[in-house]
């Protein structure tokens, strides 16, 4: 057994880059765990750390739980049961997604870093509350740490301490998005209360010339005269300075004073039928997003009392970007029609297409319609693309020193452009636990202007407090928080090569929206079974399915024409559909933040899976119905178990498949009679025997028929011999389908044969079979039995099937005197095989037994 070495020439860059992939392998736990006994050694530490905290708080404090109370029956049984529960969990579990696999390409999800899994394990223990200060002295730290990490990261700059960004922790980025348009919404309206307070309060009387710039005039007037539109219409950051600029004004007045003098007429304060009528308001707000936002917007309008039909949708480009013409119209008709825009949604990495909005544009479209009176809140959702911003800014403080270099996939010039644009957006949320590689749950929201969060802030003033913040839980959605979650971010974050590790790869190569079609198809229905019965194939949604019979996970969305107009039109055209055709678009997704992919021979396998997934696809929405014969190559068990292979065509599509299945027959009766078939025919010369033939009542596809008998009991007739006039079945009976360990379609467009001769080797670990693999037509269709299972071979492998090569003998038909024989005219081979963790593995088979050659059948000859 061998391992095949490392070679620089797999890798895209070469030796040069041998050393940063080296470093990369001690960032992760490692799709096989490689680094298992890293994570253990450490992960221990920290256990043992915190164990070591509890015994040396207070020492002299008395233990409760004694060894007299660990020896009872009682402590003993709570133990064991936890054990049971424990074991059945772990087991459980193992069906989950394999997202850490080069396998899973589904969802904006994969591995989490080494640092950011400790650093969450290590702060779990403690049960830390980030609501508080009291109860999360130290994670709240580290929170506020993050967030300056996020911030200076997105661009935002610590210049000025009135005006500094802030941003923290959120359990998810809808949460980060919801609360980024409360803030906006409060503040936008927030210049109402304050004019009416210098107005109506004594107490304020001496601000009562207090200005504020306007930027429809360009030039400062007092607050107090200015119309609702231009309240409506005033800069973020003049907004949020007014309460510090007021109270200045005002001798004596504190800004617990002020807050409870201008806060009891906020629109926080009285809802939205009070504040608009008192203020004479007879427009509601809207806000501008594109049609590519995220679900969580029109939540978040519905939440603040906006309404989800004031969410104005913004068409988008082929690209599937904001389309910035179609914003300039639905900004002229708010100027025009005096309706406020509490903000603009700009998305930074779409969830589905990976596009990023023109924020520099939107930044542009701002500074030119606010000098006509309209103005309005850029709210960048950069939950997906954020992370991107490590590829173009390097940290102040790096804790941790390293040479090794990643190798750079550079970002377009046009993203490039518009993410530098994100340090003008006034919220950014973006989340560690997607493109940051941290743990769950891990969001975030950063704020241009730090005084912003104070505007939803429920106690205490909106004036920004220098130093420490008492507690991050008072601003934002949530209450509790857990404190291992900025834990595991910052340690994360504390590895700045894991950060660089961000350069190696462009949101381009991110996330890839695809479609399939078949040639010359011009049916939108036939073109969307296709891709529907791919993702199918790529998907892991059912807990009781296995896990290991998906090969590659990927996800779908759909194109709506009235959402993404022109961009559908083009995609269509381009696969050969109809521009106008009506109905949506079906289109896969895969998402590929796993490194370990750029390495070619993985890619290689990874098109390779996806190839065959096309082709059984294609064949599931086109094959006709017919029977479909499978030859059983071994006696029945007492149990009703039996492995059929399919019997397979060349001239016929559907029987164009290299297929075995796992059956069951559920009659007891059923068993015993074809157990008996099974043994007169072992009692004939070797020569004279024919095996157990079984096929579908009810015409259908293979693998409709395979799949429906996986869901549903389904008729079979049994015949000795392959089904004729001569061999009428002995037998119909209810027959299920427990596993499918091959379907693949026949590739009619090979025309060469394999280098060497290959089979799927499948079975239990009592019994090993072997199917010889169809490939180019004329071939061979060969069932085997061996002897014995090989040696080496584990048992799983065995389970899951693999394929194996004859490593003496040449991959085409053996000919004698003109005719395909049986090529495997001896009694034992040497093989070949991948076997666990990718090791090249040799073995042995051996075919000494009369009864090993079950099958031999030369297609189309």
């Amino acid at each position: 057994m061998y391992k095949q070495t490392f070679q620089p020439g797999n890798y895209p860059h070469g030796q040069e880059y041998v050393k940063q992939w080296a470093a990369l392998g001690a960032w992760f736990l490692g799709p096989k765990a490689e680094n298992i006994d890293v994570f253990n050694n450490l992960a221990i530490e920290a256990f043992k750390g915190h164990a070591n905290f509890r015994k040396k708080y207070f020492p002299t404090d008395s233990a409760y739980i004694t060894t007299d109370i660990t020896a009872t029956e009682a402590y003993k049984g709570e133990k064991k049961q936890l054990e049971q529960e424990l074991a059945t969990m772990v087991e459980q579990l193992k069906n989950s997604t394999p997202m850490f696999s080069v396998r899973f390409e589904g969802h904006m999800n994969w591995d989490t870093t080494l640092p950011g899994n400790l650093g969450y394990l290590a702060a779990l223990l403690y049960n830390a509350n980030n609501v508080t200060n009291e109860s999360s002295a130290i994670t709240t730290a580290y929170e506020i740490e993050v967030g300056n990490q996020l911030c200076e990261m997105l661009g935002y700059k610590f210049t000025e301490p009135k005006t500094d960004p802030w941003g923290h922790i959120t359990s998810c980025g809808s949460i980060a998005n919801i609360e980024a348009l409360w803030a906006c919404r409060n503040i936008k309206y927030y210049p109402f209360c304050v004019q009416k307070a210098l107005n109506e309060s004594k107490e304020l009387a001496r601000a009562k010339d207090f200005k504020v710039y306007v930027p429809r005039l360009q030039s400062k007037q007092k607050l107090v005269d200015l119309s609702n539109w231009d309240l409506l219409n005033l800069d973020i950051d003049d907004i949020v300075a007014m309460p510090a600029e007021v109270i200045d004004m005002c001798d004596g007045v504190t800004s617990d004073d002020y807050s409870k003098i201008v806060n009891k007429n906020n629109l926080a304060s009285v809802g939205w039928w009070d504040f608009m009528e008192t203020n004479g308001l007879k427009k509601g707000p809207v806000v501008l997003s594109p049609m590519t936002n995220h679900y969580s917007w029109p939540k978040a309008a519905s939440m603040l009392g906006i309404g989800q039909g004031n969410i104005i949708g913004i068409e988008f480009d082929e690209n599937a970007r904001m389309d910035i013409e179609d914003l300039k119209s639905k900004l002229d008709y708010c100027l025009r029609t005096k309706t406020p825009v509490i903000s603009v949604v700009a998305v930074i990495g779409t969830t589905e297409e990976s596009a990023v909005d023109p924020l520099a544009d939107i930044v542009d479209c701002r500074n030119e319609y606010k000098k006509q009176g309209l103005n309005f809140a850029i709210n960048a959702d950069a939950a997906w693309g954020g992370y991107f911003m490590t590829m173009l800014h390097k940290p102040t403080q790096n804790r941790w020193k390293s040479t090794a270099k990643i190798p750079v996939f550079p970002l377009s010039d046009y993203t490039t452009h518009h993410l530098l644009s994100m340090k003008h957006a006034d919220t950014v949320t973006v989340d560690p636990h997607k493109s940051g590689f941290c743990p769950y749950p891990a969001g975030g929201l950063c704020y241009r202007n730090g005084n912003m969060r104070g505007f939803i802030q429920v106690e205490a003033s909106v004036i920004y407090h220098q130093g420490l913040d008492p507690a991050v839980g008072i601003w934002g959605i949530e209450g509790s928080k857990p404190g291992a979650a900025p834990a595991g971010v910052l340690l994360s974050h504390r590895d700045p090569e894991a950060m660089e590790f961000l350069k190696a790869i462009g949101p381009d190569t991110l996330i890839n929206a695809f479609a399939v079609n078949l040639k010359d198809n011009t049916d939108l229905g036939v073109c969307n079974k296709i891709n529907f019965e791919i993702f199918r194939r790529l998907s892991h949604t059912n807990p009781h399915e296995n896990v290991m019979r998906v090969p590659l996970i990927l996800t779908s969305s759909q194109l709506r024409p009235m959402i993404f107009g022109k961009a559908v039109k083009q995609f269509k055209q381009r696969l050969g559909l109809p521009a106008n055709t009506d109905g949506e678009l079906g289109f896969l997704i895969n998402t590929v933040m796993n490194p370990w992919v750029a390495e070619l021979q993985k890619i290689k396998e990874i098109g390779s899976i996806f190839r065959q997934t096309v082709l059984d696809a294609i064949g599931m929405v086109t094959d006709t119905p017919d029977l479909h014969g499978f030859v059983s190559p071994d006696m029945i068990t007492d149990t009703g178990d039996l492995f059929g292979d399919h019997l397979p065509l060349f001239t016929m599509p559907v029987h164009q498949y290299h297929a075995i299945a796992k059956f069951n027959v559920l009659d007891q009766n059923a068993v015993t009679l074809i157990q008996g078939k099974y043994k007169e025919q072992s009692q004939l010369a070797p020569g004279k025997r024919l095996p157990i033939i079984f096929v579908n009542t009810e015409k259908s596809g293979l693998q409709n028929f395979l799949e429906d008998a996986m869901n549903e009991a389904l008729d079979m007739d049994f015949f000795v011999g392959p089904p004729s006039a001569t061999y009428t079945p002995f037998l119909t009976t209810k027959v299920k389908v427990l596993d499918i360990p091959r379907r693949k379609h026949i590739d009619m467009t090979l025309r060469d044969y394999p280098a060497k001769l290959t089979y799927f080797m499948y079975g239990n670990p009592g019994n090993a079979y072997l199917s010889h693999n169809v490939s180019v037509r004329p071939d061979v269709h060969q069932v085997v039995k061996l002897d014995k299972k090989p040696a080496d071979v584990p048992d799983i492998l065995l389970e899951l099937g693999i394929d194996v090569t004859i490593n003496n003998l040449e991959g085409k038909p053996l000919y004698i005197d003109g005719k395909i024989v049986d090529p495997l005219q001896l009694q034992e081979y040497s093989i070949s095989y991948s076997s666990i963790d990718g090791i090249i593995a040799q073995s042995t088979i051996y075919m000494t037994n009369d009864d090993a050659k079950v099958w031999f059948n030369a297609v189309d000859e």
